[in-house]
């Protein structure tokens, strides 16, 4: 029961949310897995709105490797959340919930190129966001190495 509780708080965070909560505020309540889960999502927005020709072969691979990374490094916090979830577990349930941060974060981004022609820059809850998941991809790539 104790592992299905840290999936439903891992998966159920952003279907939760009405709006993007800046990090810091939602950090206070947060699973391990929680800002692993988010970035994913931030990385797979990026991912899905633009293409290797705007970022290179070097800068997408990055971002699809970034995405990869946070989503273990998801699955690993989750262990840290609940000893009883198993890795498989964790990595459906980081999956499933970078998805859902996914489609919160590709909404804000079609509203912002509505509005301004940018995604990202002019909104400082995404800059925020993006300053963030920029520092913890190296925690999560560090995490993926030492298991």
């Amino acid at each position: 029961m104790k592992g299905a509780l840290a999936l439903l708080a891992l998966v159920a965070a952003p279907a939760a949310a009405e709006e993007l909560t800046p990090f810091d505020e939602a950090m206070k309540t947060a699973s391990y897995a929680y800002p692993f889960a988010r970035c994913a999502g931030f990385y797979d927005a990026i991912i899905a709105r633009s293409s290797e020709a705007e970022f290179g072969a070097e800068g997408w691979a990055m971002l699809n490797t970034t995405s990869e990374e946070m989503i273990l490094a998801a699955a690993l916090m989750a262990g840290n959340d609940d000893a009883a979830l198993d890795m498989a577990a964790g990595l459906a349930a980081a999956y499933r919930s970078a998805e859902d941060w996914q489609a919160q974060y590709s909404a804000r981004f079609a509203e912002n190129y509505e509005a301004s022609g940018e995604i990202i820059a002019g909104d400082a809850l995404l800059e925020a966001d993006l300053g963030f998941c920029a520092e913890l991809r190296l925690l999560a790539a560090d995490l993926g190495n030492a298991e």
